[in-house]
This record gives C-alpha cells, sequence and structure tokens, in this order.
C-alpha cells in the first residue's frame, strides 16, 4: 500500500503537524510512505522526513504553481496519487491541509475524512 503525504514547511523544516501527518501514515500497516512538498528542491528537508519514515521525497517546484493556490496543489496531488497507485493521501489537519484535501475529495469524487486521530477502523477505496 502507497500512502501520500502532503508535508508543509515551517521556515525550512517540516511542520510538527505534517510529521505527525507522517506518524499516522505509518502506523497504517506495511506501507510506502511517499512526501509531498511543493518547495524548490534545494528547500526540501529530505533527511528529516526520511527520519520519519518517508520512504520517496516527491517534489512541486514553485516555478510549476505560482504560490499557495489549494485547487492546484489539490490537482498535483490527484495526479501523483494516480501514478503512484496511492491508496491513500493524508495531510495535517491545518487550514492548508483541510482545504488541499477538500479540493483533492472535489476533484476525485472520493470521500475523506478531517479531523481524525486514529486509523483503526478506516477502510481505504482509490
Amino acid at each position: 500500500m502507497t500512502v501520500l503525504v502532503l508535508v508543509e514547511r515551517d521556515g525550512t523544516e517540516p511542520a510538527d503537524a505534517s510529521l505527525r501527518a507522517l506518524t499516522l501514515a505509518r502506523s497504517l500497516g506495511d506501507t510506502s510512505v511517499g512526501t509531498v512538498v511543493f518547495a524548490e528542491a534545494a528547500d526540501v528537508p529530505a533527511d528529516a522526513l526520511a527520519g520519519y519514515g518517508a520512504t520517496d521525497v516527491y517534489v512541486i517546484e514553485p516555478s510549476s504553481l505560482e504560490g499557495y493556490a489549494p485547487q492546484a496543489w489539490a490537482r498535483a496531488l490527484a495526479g501523483l496519487a494516480a501514478e503512484t497507485g496511492a491508496t491513500a493521501v493524508l495531510a495535517a489537519g491545518t487550514d492548508r491541509g483541510n482545504e488541499v484535501l477538500a479540493h483533492l475529495g472535489a476533484i476525485t469524487g472520493l470521500p475523506g475524512s478531517s479531523a481524525a486521530v486514529s486509523s483503526s477502523s478506516w477502510r481505504f477505496t482509490w
């Protein structure tokens, strides 16, 4: 199973909320955890993400998408999820994470969950 996690940054480091989302992704069992970071490649904290169990780091550089555009970010996530065969996409329960995932659900027509703190009863279909 492949899970993608949208990673937000706090300065040059991954935001704490995103690291918690990575921890949740790892708890889903036998998973490959891919992280998605919207940043310049040189600014991506790949070592920190690997330390939290990220097996792949996908970088979407700002030149591809100008600024924060939640619908464009969601389209990029939808395309990457389809390309990687991801069974789930997670994000931190921040304003940005919730907004991007809401757009992702609207684009894909798939259900989503916000403010979840446990994965014990989840069943994923992508």
